[in-house]
């Protein structure tokens, strides 16, 4: 059985409620965007991921790739965020898309990908009693 029932404590599915509208946001958010599509679906899956998981547990082999994959897309951006980083300009991050600056956007998605990441890994801290792989 790939699914297990386990149940979350109130606080718990509350929390998980708060960080599926933030990536609900954050995917609607995405849809402006030139690569919008690419954006709306890993927000939005990661939002079923966590509502999945308020009220059945995801196997933590999933849990685990899904990580993975966050953070090896996320070290494609990792040059443009140390570029970001390495500009007097820090302000610039909350402007518009300057296309002759690209750090600005791989650093945004650089950010991304990692609150995503976190978006799951708290999903494994709150299934950590379920022994479940």
């Amino acid at each position: 059985m790939f699914f297990f029932k386990t149940r979350l404590h109130t606080k718990k599915k509350t929390t998980n409620f708060i960080i599926c509208i933030v990536f609900i946001i954050f995917a609607l958010l995405q849809l402006n965007d030139p690569d919008g599509f690419l954006w709306f679906s890993l927000y939005f899956i990661v939002t079923l991921i966590c509502l999945y998981n308020t009220f059945k547990a995801v196997p933590k082999y999933l849990l685990i790739l899904s990580i993975i994959a966050l953070l090896a897309y996320s070290a494609f951006h990792f040059s443009l965020f140390i570029d970001y980083l390495e500009t007097g300009n820090k302000e610039e991050i909350f402007g518009e898309m300057v296309y002759d600056k690209p750090y600005l956007e791989g650093t945004r998605e650089f950010i991304g990908l990692l609150i995503a990441a976190f978006g799951i890994i708290y999903q494994l801290k709150i299934r950590k009693n379920s022994n479940f792989f």
